[in-house]
């Protein structure tokens, strides 16, 4: 069964922000399809990036990124109702087209900078501003803010206490589709997640 207008969650986050616990989070939803960086072979087929893992990477995906959007805003795999894309922001180079976004419904998950830097030098030990994806991600929401002519909720750390307060502030300025990104935000133990517009 195909749904004719399913909801298209397009999550923004850089690394080391918890974004894979909470696109598992989804997983875990009857009703939802997860997808996983699926810009990632487009940007390192057009930054020339030499990441561990790259030829498997660009063998498995597809390389250009207007075939990656066709994907994304294609039907749903198993016709599930919701589809959750996990998108990492430094993976949206310049050159690639950004229209499309506006028919996502656009999250943005954020970690406390420090927290981020302390986990990345684990493994990279000079990492770059761009490469952390905050550059990229202040860019995007920046485009969602302009295209959809709107002031977004801004939230720090995500208290579990304020639970029902923050459902009511998103479902009163977003509409209910946002909920879910927010109730699987605080249902991820410990998160330092930031949900915004």
């Amino acid at each position: 069964m195909v749904i004719p207008d399913p909801i298209r969650i397009a999550m923004w986050s850089g690394p080391r922000n918890i974004s894979t616990a909470l696109m598992r989070s989804f997983g875990t939803r009857p009703d939802t399809a997860v997808v996983d960086e699926p810009l990632y072979a487009a940007y390192l087929a057009g930054s020339g990036s030499m990441h561990p893992m790259r030829a498997e990477v660009l063998a498995s995906q597809p390389n250009d990124w207007r075939d990656v959007v066709t994907n994304l805003l294609g039907p749903v795999p198993d016709g599930k109702a919701i589809y959750y894309q996990k998108h990492m922001t430094h993976h949206m180079l310049d050159s690639f087209g950004r229209e499309w976004i506006g028919r996502m419904h656009n999250c943005f998950l954020i970690r406390d900078p420090r927290e981020v830097i302390l986990s990345y030098i684990k493994k990279s030990d000079d990492p770059a501003l761009e490469d952390l994806g905050y550059v990229q991600q202040c860019q995007i929401f920046d485009f969602v803010l302009s295209i959809k002519n709107v002031q977004a909720p801004v939230k720090g750390k995500v208290d579990l206490s304020l639970k029902d307060s923050l459902v009511r502030l998103v479902d009163a300025y977003l509409g209910a589709t946002r909920r879910f990104c927010l109730e699987t935000i605080v249902a991820v133990p410990n998160s330092q997640a930031t949900l915004q517009a």
